[in-house]
């Protein structure tokens, strides 16, 4: 129906509302009691009214309530929701219906709410869903807006939405037959709108709360709940479990059973996941209920190797731990493959990876991944900070079970890229503080400083972007202090719980640095191409350095139980993947002129493919009417089956007058006139170039300085004057 065409938009208007107002709060707890206790799995927030303070306390906050961030997202925003209307909303209701869910989502997002989705006795569509909005002393305002949005779209299709009764209750619904019902009302102070759900499930959920908050959400820890999301992969798995063996390729559904508990997902009951704003920082906590014994990629993870951060320098941007075997990653992998594959398949697989193996006379389970010990531990380092390291890069350490038949292997392996890079790669060994290291080189790679390397000491591989970064962390100046030696590092440390599985450290100041640092870099380009397209984005980017000087390290890790995996995530570069609230703005900057280049080439493709359908009718025509073209494009409509859209450019733009292609008349099929442009674009709403149809039925876009050369040397052949042609950059 039409009143769906749109949703999109609405939707993509929605999210970036959202990215205005993130913060919400502990009320979440409280409509959790509002939906069933077998969902499938629910996304609950208590609403920006509730944890206000927390957020403008927490980094975040501060970043976002900065006047020169506000006053930067504010630009883009606005400068979004302009081309949007401009080329999507040509209907005033439709701009009028998006300016309302505009103007008012951010009133919304201060409520608690929750969506959440459950099992229905239904075999064609077994689930249902609804949201519901806590009201409070808002309730007047969300109601107006409700209202306000119901007139708008009765109005644009025809009085759609009117009352229904679910359960005795009177709601409000939009009234179509064979579709999935919808229906939206107020039960007391909450606001539902339920989907699928002919029953009233969601409205009797709500008109009974249970008593108590559900179990599952009490393993995991709570700091404000700024958001707190469950799903419930048991459930799922039941739900889908019937329909999917009924399928008719039964074969096809256990091939993807046995894929799955190979990949020991099967034993996957539920996730769930809390964060919320304590301090500066955001927390977020996240329990796995996965009971052991774990198989598949679960079991390949072991105890954390914390006493490789001794090599790390505190200067790094970040750096993570974990105890990975890889070995066993692989076999799951080719098990997954034997048992997902034809039996056929797999044996020819097989043979040819010995094939492979056997060429290049290594062995891949048997070599390489055999010689692993597991531990690894991986940083990187900043750009510019460090002065015999400038360029920063990465860096990696890993535990090696069998040195010696790590390096039979690599020396194979080097021997073969050698033979196979026809002198593009060259491979060298050097000595740095004492220890030799084999490098690859390349010139395409070393101008972009990538230069690998690495070097066995000992029991350990050390892995490094370029020679200056090995350098670095093996060097023996008394000024670089280790990761591990820091205060910071300690205090984190000495809390950890026992069977830690992986620790990872981050420098949220020196991230934020460098994506500003490259972001400035080429933000003045983005800011031409999006002139060019006709967007006006801000020319300058807005400092935060006064607030990131501030930030201290943050930590995260995960570790287990026989029940549980759980992940524990605190700190101010937490922000550094939450900063919807500048990076977003940022991102849809520097994006807005990608994706009206991406839709201008396409509606540029459109209306050449437009023009190759003219051509062909005008072939048509002439051939009936003695090898001449028609008088004019409008004749086709008549003599063909040409459509009245193919005559209109999709690049032409709203309210413009004149037509979309320009027709050049008294012309033949003659051998002397085939190179003569038959018809083009209108240049007056072109600035790169048009599309051209010329008289040999090929379609070409040119540039201005080549479509005037050929318009003058068409008119030259028809004996007639040129005409004046401005393009759209050259009128007044």
């Amino acid at each position: 129906m039409k009143f769906s065409r749109k949703i999109s938009i609405y939707c993509i208007t929605l999210l970036f509302c959202i990215s205005n107002f993130l913060y919400a709060a502990t009320e979440a707890e409280n409509l959790i009691t509002k939906i069933p206790e077998d969902s499938y799995g629910f996304i609950a927030t208590s609403g920006g009214d509730a944890i206000k303070t927390e957020f403008n306390n927490s980094y975040i906050g501060r970043i976002f309530n900065d006047p020169g961030v506000q006053n930067f997202i504010r630009q883009i925003k606005n400068e979004l929701i302009r081309k949007l209307k401009e080329e999507e909303l040509s209907d005033p209701q439709e701009a009028q219906l998006f300016d309302s869910i505009i103007q008012n989502t951010k009133l919304i997002l201060t409520r608690p709410t929750i969506i959440s989705v459950g099992p229905k006795d239904d075999p064609e569509f077994p689930i249902y869903g609804c949201l519901i909005i806590s009201a409070g002393h808002r309730k007047e305002q969300i109601s107006d807006l409700v209202t306000n949005i119901e007139d708008i779209i009765n109005r644009k299709n025809g009085n759609i939405i009117t009352d229904m009764i679910v359960n005795g209750m009177k709601l409000r619904g939009v009234k179509e037959k064979n579709e999935i019902v919808v229906y939206w009302g107020w039960i007391n102070n909450d606001f539902i709108l339920a989907f699928n759900d002919h029953q009233g499930l969601a409205y009797e959920n709500v008109i009974n709360p249970r008593n108590s908050k559900l179990q599952k959400i009490n393993n995991v820890p709570a700091t404000n709940d700024a958001i707190l999301v469950h799903i419930n992969f048991s459930k799922i798995a039941e739900s889908v479990k019937e329909p999917m063996s009924l399928q008719d390729d039964e074969e096809t559904f256990q091939a993807f059973r046995q894929a799955f508990k190979e990949l020991g997902l099967n034993s996957v009951k539920s996730i769930t996941s809390r964060a919320g704003f304590s301090g500066t920082d955001l927390i977020i906590d996240e329990t796995i209920k996965v009971p052991a014994p774990r198989t598949g990629l679960l079991a390949a993870l072991g105890p954390a190797p914390l006493e490789l951060f001794d090599m790390v320098d505190s200067r790094a941007v970040a750096a993570s731990a974990i105890n990975l075997n890889v070995a066993h990653i692989y076999d799951t992998i080719i098990n997954i493959i034997k048992t997902a594959a034809p039996q056929k398949d797999y044996q020819n697989m097989m043979r040819e990876l010995d094939k492979f193996e056997s060429k290049i006379g290594i062995k891949i389970r048997d070599g390489f991944l055999a010689s692993l010990q597991g531990p690894i531990a991986f940083w990187s380092l900043p750009i510019g900070i460090l002065p015999e390291a400038p360029s920063g890069g990465v860096a990696a350490v890993i535990k090696l079970k069998d040195p010696s038949l790590f390096n039979k292997n690599m020396e194979a392996l080097q021997k073969y890229l050698v033979d196979q890079s026809n002198g593009q790669l060259q491979i060298a060994t050097q000595q740095i503080n004492g220890k030799t290291i084999t490098v690859f080189g390349s010139a395409p790679l070393a101008i972009m400083q990538f230069i690998p390397c690495y070097c066995i000491d000992g029991d350990k591989l050390i892995i490094c972007q370029n020679p200056s970064i090995f350098g670095h962390i093996t060097s023996s100046d008394k000024k670089i202090i280790p990761l591990s030696s820091t205060d910071s590092f300690k205090q984190y440390s000495a809390k950890l719980p026992p069977n830690l599985l992986t620790l990872t450290y981050e420098n949220p100041k020196l991230q934020i640095e460098m994506l500003m640092m490259t972001a400035q870099q080429v933000w003045p380009m983005m800011t031409m191409l999006a002139a060019e397209e006709g967007i006006r984005l801000p020319f300058m980017l807005p400092s935060i350095s006064h607030i990131t000087d501030k930030m201290q390290p943050a930590f995260s890790h995960i570790w287990s139980d026989d029940q549980n995996i759980y992940y524990h995530c605190q700190g101010a570069s937490v922000q550094q993947d939450m900063l919807a609230v500048f990076g977003i703005a940022v991102a849809m900057g520097i994006l807005m002129p990608a994706l009206a280049m991406t839709k201008n080439l396409a509606r540029r493709i459109e209306s050449g493919t437009n023009l190759a359908g003219i051509g062909k009718a005008c072939h048509l025509y002439a051939h009936d009417n003695d090898d001449n073209y028609p008088p004019s494009l409008r004749a086709l409509i008549q003599y063909t089956d040409l459509s009245t859209k193919m005559l209109e450019s999709p690049r032409k733009p709203r309210g413009f007058k004149g037509p979309s292609y320009i027709y050049i008349p008294g012309q033949t099929t003659s051998i002397i006139q085939r190179t003569n442009i038959l018809a083009y674009e209108n240049p007056e709403f072109c600035t790169e170039g048009v599309n051209v149809l010329y008289a040999d039925t090929h379609v070409a876009f040119v540039r201005p300085d080549e479509f005037r050369r050929d318009l003058k040397r068409t008119y030259k052949n028809l004996g007639k004057p040129v005409p004046d042609v401005k393009f759209r950059h050259e009128i007044d």
